[in-house]
């Protein structure tokens, strides 16, 4: 994703043209579903993804350019999933809830089959990286400074890791 593209839609919503917002939600949608699935159900997904865009957006004046926008999204809505999973550990699960009806609407999960494919089959260093390097936008540079280990390293698991998204691709798509 060019954060170029994302900056620019950015400054355009802090002047309060609202008509941008449609690609901005389009260019982050899936960084931070990414976010909110480690931690949340497909359900609550969604009501997380509608209270991370709103906090985002309530608070768009202080983000500036020193700090990557989608880095500040993902944290947004990692914080609010974090949030529900908490409550959800605090809450009773014996209750039984009677012809609940389940509304029929869009799953994110089906959007992204590379995405769920990836979670199966990539180690927990590689989907980090995915996440962090692919999807987030972070530098390999930076990505190293979060794993504590030496660039170099980061920089091979780097370009393994997406020998092994060329093969994925081809196998969740085919």
């Amino acid at each position: 994703m060019g954060n170029l593209r994302l900056n620019f839609l950015i400054k355009k919503l802090k002047l309060g043209k609202s008509q941008y917002f449609d690609e901005f939600y389009a260019l982050t949608k899936g960084a931070v579903y990414c976010a909110v699935i480690n931690y949340v159900n497909a359900h609550e997904a969604e009501d997380v993804m509608q209270e991370t865009y709103v906090k985002f957006l309530s608070v768009l004046p202080r983000v500036d350019g020193k700090r990557n926008p989608l880095a500040f999204l993902y944290e947004i809505a990692k914080n609010k999933a974090l949030d529900i999973a908490r409550k959800a550990k605090r809450t009773d699960k014996d209750v039984i809830v009677e012809e609940m009806q389940i509304g029929k609407h869009e799953v994110y999960s089906h959007d992204l089959p590379l995405l769920e494919l990836c979670k199966k089959k990539l180690t927990e260093s590689e989907y980090f990286l995915l996440e962090k390097v692919i999807i987030l936008g972070f530098k390999q540079k930076e990505a190293a400074a979060m794993l504590g280990e030496p660039i170099s390293t980061v920089n091979h698991r780097y370009k393994t890791l997406v020998k092994k998204l060329k093969l994925l691709y081809k196998e969740a798509y085919a």
